[in-house]
């Protein structure tokens, strides 16, 4: 017993200096990366962003560290007049390799957002109001690498419209996860999550009107090509299971589809 009381004794002790010494480093820390993302997103976003706190913690998103920004806003780039903004959150975290915080290696590995709604818009033209991030960043003494791996939603109502291909979708991701390598132009995406008031017109044709879905999708993306292959792909449309196979190729004016739906 008294062996037993020193073990649980030593584990405490860890634990409170291993909390103290994050508390510690996230004090000592704080200004640099915070001043670091802060000045990065400037040099490189297209889109002016408003938010009302940034809060730093190495604990929150363990083993990464962590820069959350409160009451976020993203307005849309000039030429866009939808709802004038393409992000409104209540809290959007951003997540860096730890190491990187020790030196000027920052890279950006994840993204949280919650409590939000995204509109996403692409107009006669072609041109979208969500690509936001600059190609050409040469210039800027300070930057974050890409290295995006993990995307989770929750709580966030997205809304997409392609007037060009006449695309209109709607809805809402209780919760929802990406995970792929999306700096890379061929990768593997799975993604999972739990919809509600999903809705699909595609040329005035509705598809899918208001219902909830369960998501269990594996595509083979080719960004280059447009081409996204599915493999392993399941969604539960009120309550129905239905398995997906095919492709989907995003052309420059239409979208082939190329689909096998079985249930």
């Amino acid at each position: 017993m008294e062996k037993l009381k020193r073990v649980a004794l030593l584990l405490v002790a860890i634990v409170a200096g291993l909390f103290l010494t994050g508390t510690l480093l996230a004090w000592i820390y704080k200004d640099k990366v915070r001043n670091l993302v802060v000045e990065s997103l400037n040099n490189n976003l297209k889109a002016e962003i408003e938010v009302e706190d940034i809060s730093f913690s190495f604990f929150r998103h363990f083993p990464y560290a962590s820069v959350a920004f409160e009451n976020v806003r993203a307005k849309e780039p000039r030429g866009f007049e939808t709802t004038g903004t393409i992000l409104n959150g209540k809290k959007l975290s951003l997540l860096f390799n730890l190491a990187g915080i020790f030196s000027d290696d920052l890279k950006l590995k994840k993204i949280v957002l919650s409590d939000a709604s995204l509109n996403l818009q692409v107009d006669e033209n072609g041109n979208t109001n969500y690509e936001i991030w600059k190609t050409d960043s040469s210039g800027t003494s300070r930057k974050i690498s890409l290295e995006l791996e993990d995307v989770v939603f929750e709580n966030v109502d997205v809304l997409y419209y392609d007037v060009i291909k006449k695309q209109d979708i709607s809805f809402m991701i209780i919760s929802g996860m990406l995970k792929g390598n999306f700096g890379s132009a061929q990768y593997a995406l799975t993604s999972s999550g739990n919809l509600e008031h999903a809705s699909v017109k595609i040329d005035e044709i509705s598809y899918l009107s208001d219902r909830p879905c369960e998501l269990q999708v594996a595509l083979d993306v080719d960004s280059d090509k447009g081409l996204f292959t599915f493999r392993e792909s399941g969604i539960k449309l009120s309550g129905l299971d239905l398995k997906i196979d095919g492709t989907i190729q995003n052309n420059e004016k239409d979208v082939d589809l190329d689909l096998k739906i079985t249930s």
